[in-house]
Parts: structure tokens; C-alpha cells; sequence
């Protein structure tokens, strides 16, 4: 990194390439005259003023050239406004004007700030001098320093990445910053946060203003209807809590203690001596926020458990979200079951569609532990049970084939089921079963085997299951799976 002392310049981070970074240190270090180095990017749709929800849009800039006369870094030239980063590159390297180096981005509307991907993960951020208002967006003047999203990224890919946790799509984060809401986009994993942009940004006054309404899940979706990816369906809760960052994950431990019938008098104990509360089962996105805001209205508690969904953790930053992360974990962990292994060969001999195994061996567990397949078999227990997995498995019955399972209990709920369970042998999926709905599998089985139906459970009603499935926002993250396999 090069710092220049004059006050029109600023730092030229990692992002520039190595011929590029050398060309200016050379500049910086030898030429006697003045230098400048700009960044600017396109025209920008008046919607995208202040105010609305921002638009991201890539560009490119080109190596430093020598300019006759005068030795100074050139202006950077804009490729392209469209998202085609690919076909940007085609262009830049077929008109011979120089080399682009890896993509930046700005975003306009969120105090003129340039944006770009290094910068997400920690590097430096460079700001207009002039506010965002402006039709063109301003030349660079200041540094930022952008450490914070770092730590959300961090804190995201890490929790990501534990099936325990999260699974597939499930989960978000978010973090508030100078009255910018960054929440992670609909349909994204989690565990990509550091290989991917999952975050979008939203002014978190009009947010928290949509809430005050009573469509405030349609003025929501509006606020995001400019940005490229949607947000989370959860963005209304991440919103209204106070904290300036929120974890909400699906934790495994968790959903087994929410979906029993005594689960708020036995987590009253689990969780003793920390801020903590009880929501009652409602769909998620504003429902859920609705509710959540009646508890607000008396105090402000740093653990939600949310009944047959999961947990929500607030706090001032990633070191205190870890800790009290890592704390409710603690409290509230079972001893998962043994199952029993699957029996390949069982299972070959009623396959007769072709359907295919399982991604994770421990989904088996599923048919071959009585408790489990007890409980797969018998209804939904959470949201992303029903949105991934459908209402209900078929089950393989004695001396039937898997194609007579599946037309029964396709007739019977008038819905193919998406898997199936062989009683003491394991499981069968329906073929192109998508890594998102197979990470859902492998959490059913993670719950079910720490339960068992002595415990009294909760499953979601027909209704519930229905107004999952049949919503919109749910339609639009199922489709997404689809697309990224």
C-alpha cells in the first residue's frame, strides 16, 4: 500500500495489479510533478438518487499511462455499466487500451462511497468530497476505513460454514453502519461471504419507516426493488433490533428445544442469567417482525429463540456476537443419537425409479433410527423444512417399490414428495435434488436425532405450511437454488 502525502491523493490498495502498482510507485517515488490518481463511474438512473435503494454496477479501470508532457497518472476510463463483468473484460482486452484490473464498485446513495470487492473484505475505501446527489458520482477524495464489513464476512463464512448452525441458503447476518443497513441477500449462502458479494445495502431510516405500516412488507420490497439481488426475507427484523449487529442462524440445538411443547419453560432454565426471550411461532419476514416488536416495546433482549425456527443473536460487534454465540451453544446442546448404517443393498432393491443416495451419509439416520423415522415421517417442524423439502416424505412400506411410495403419498397429499425413507435401510432423494434442499436433509437429520417424540413436539399446521410455500419471497430463494445448481 502507498500513501501519498498530498491531500488530493490517497491509498492505492492491493486491488491494483502488480505491473499497475509498479508503474505508480515509480511515479510516486521519482517523477517531481504532482500526481493524481481518480476513480469515477457511470451515469445513474434518478432512482438511484439519495433516498432510494442503491444500485450497484461494475466497472473497470485501465493501467496508468505516460502523457506526454506531463508525468501524471491518467484518468481511468469506464468499460462498461452493465453487470456482465466478463463482457467487459472481452472488451477490454479486444480494443487494445490497456489492462483492466479486477472489478470495482460503486455504490450510489450511501454517502457517495466507492465500493469495491477488495474493499469488502478490508481494504480501503475511497469517498466523494461531494455528497451522492450528484448525477455523476464524485471524484475520489478520502479514505475509509471499511474494516467492519471484514468482520461481518468473517463472522458470516465462519458461522456459514457449521452445519450446525446453518444450512445451505438459511441464516443472514447484518450489520448497521452510519444509517446503512447491510443484510445479506435472499437466497445466498452464507458460507460464500468470502468468495461472494451476499451483502446489500439499504438506508435503514426508510426500512425502519416501511415497518410503521401496515404493508410494510411491500414498502420492504420496494426499497429493494433496485438492487440486483434481493434482501434477506428477513431484512424487517434485522432492522428493528437495535444492535448494531444481528446473527440469526438455524441453529440445530436450538430448533430441538423450539419445536417441544414445553420449550419456553425448559430454555427459562438453559439460558438463566442471560437477556433473553421467547417468540411464539410466527411465518417469517413481518409477522415475525411484528412479533418480535412486541417484545421490543418493553425491552431490548440480546437472544431470541424463535419457536420451531431458531435463534437471533444481537450485539455491538463480531467479538461479542462470537462469545454469546458460542455461550447459548453451550447451554442448549444434546448428544446426538447414533443411528444405525444404512443398508445399500435394501435400498437398491426398491429403487426402482433411480433414485439417488443422499449427499451426507448421516441423513440415513433419518429411516434407520425408529425415533427419527418416527419423527421424519410425521409432518413439518420448522420453515425451511416445508420451503426445501415439501409437506411430507414418502415412506417405503413393506414389500412395496419406491414408485408405489411416491404415487401414494402423492395422491394422498397431492404434492411429490422430494425423498424418501426405507424403514431401517436409509433414504432415497428425487434425482437433481439441489444442494440447498440437501443441506435441509442433512439439518432434519441433525434434529431429529436429538429428539424423539416423547418429548412432546410442535409441528407447523397446514396453513403454516402452506403460506411458506405458497409465498412469494419463498418461490423467488427456491428458485435461486435451482439456478446456482
Amino acid at each position: 500500500m502507498v500513501n501519498l502525502a498530498h491531500p488530493s491523493t490517497f491509498l492505492v490498495t492491493t486491488l491494483v495489479s502488480r505491473p499497475t502498482l509498479s508503474a505508480f510507485l515509480w511515479h510516486a517515488l521519482f517523477a517531481n510533478h504532482e500526481m493524481l490518481l481518480r476513480t469515477a463511474c457511470g451515469r445513474y438512473h434518478p432512482r438511484h438518487a439519495v433516498g432510494c435503494a442503491p444500485r450497484v454496477y461494475p466497472i473497470h479501470i485501465t493501467g496508468l499511462r505516460h502523457k506526454a508532457g506531463r508525468n501524471r497518472l491518467s484518468r481511468p476510463r469506464i468499460l462498461g455499466r452493465g453487470n456482465d463483468y466478463g463482457a467487459d473484460q472481452r472488451r477490454a482486452a479486444g480494443n487494445g487500451r490497456g489492462r483492466p484490473i479486477p472489478k470495482y464498485r460503486c455504490v450510489k446513495g450511501i454517502s457517495g462511497v466507492f465500493f469495491s470487492r477488495g474493499a469488502m473484505h478490508g481494504m480501503a475505501v475511497h469517498t466523494g468530497a461531494e455528497g451522492a446527489g450528484n448525477e455523476h458520482c464524485p471524484w475520489v477524495g478520502d479514505v475509509v476505513n471499511i474494516d467492519f464489513l471484514t468482520d461481518l464476512i468473517d463472522l458470516s463464512a465462519r458461522i456459514g460454514a457449521d452445519p450446525l448452525l446453518v444450512q445451505g441458503g438459511g441464516g443472514n447476518t447484518s450489520l448497521k453502519r452510519d444509517d446503512v443497513l447491510w443484510v445479506k441477500a435472499s437466497g445466498t449462502w452464507l458460507a460464500h461471504a468470502r468468495e461472494r458479494d451476499i451483502f446489500v445495502p439499504l438506508p435503514l431510516a426508510k426500512v425502519r419507516d416501511a415497518l410503521r405500516h401496515e404493508d410494510g412488507e411491500a414498502r420492504l420490497a420496494q426499497l429493494g426493488s433496485a438492487l440486483t439481488l434481493r434482501p434477506s426475507i428477513e431484512t424487517s427484523l434485522h432492522a428493528l433490533l437495535p444492535h448494531p449487529l444481528v446473527v440469526h442462524v438455524h441453529s440445530v440445538n436450538t430448533i430441538a428445544w423450539a419445536i417441544r411443547t414445553r420449550a419456553q419453560a425448559q430454555l427459562a432454565t438453559l439460558l438463566d442469567g442471560l437477556d433473553w426471550a421467547w417468540i411464539a411461532y410466527q411465518r417469517p419476514g413481518y409477522p415475525l417482525t411484528r412479533a418480535v416488536a412486541q417484545v421490543l416495546s418493553a425491552r431490548s433482549p440480546d437472544v431470541l429463540v424463535l419457536a420451531n425456527h431458531g435463534l437471533v443473536i444481537g450485539a455491538n460487534d463480531r467479538v461479542q456476537a462470537d462469545a454469546l454465540l458460542a455461550e447459548v451453544e453451550r447451554r442448549v446442546a444434546i448428544v446426538e443419537r447414533v443411528a444405525p448404517p444404512s443398508q445399500p443393498q435394501r435400498l437398491a432393491a426398491v429403487n426402482d425409479l433411480h433414485w439417488a443416495l443422499p449427499g451426507t451419509e448421516s441423513v440415513h439416520g433419518l429411516a434407520t433410527d425408529a425415533q427419527a423415522l418416527q419423527i421424519a415421517r410425521a409432518g413439518v417442524l420448522y420453515p425451511d423444512h416445508a420451503v426445501f423439502l415439501g409437506h411430507c416424505a414418502a415412506v417405503v412400506g413393506e414389500g412395496e417399490s419406491l414408485s408405489q411410495a411416491v404415487e401414494r403419498t402423492t395422491a394422498d397429499s397431492g404434492v411429490a414428495p422430494a425423498f424418501a425413507l426405507v424403514p431401517g435401510a436409509g433414504v432415497l432423494t428425487v434425482p437433481g435434488l439441489s444442494d440447498g434442499a440437501q443441506a435441509m436433509l442433512q439439518c432434519l437429520a441433525l434434529v431429529a436425532l436429538r429428539v424423539c417424540e416423547d418429548d412432546g413436539l410442535v409441528r407447523l399446521g397446514e396453513a403454516d405450511v402452506a403460506a411458506l410455500i405458497d409465498w412469494e419471497a419463498e418461490k423467488y430463494r427456491r428458485s435461486l437454488v435451482r439456478t446456482h445448481n
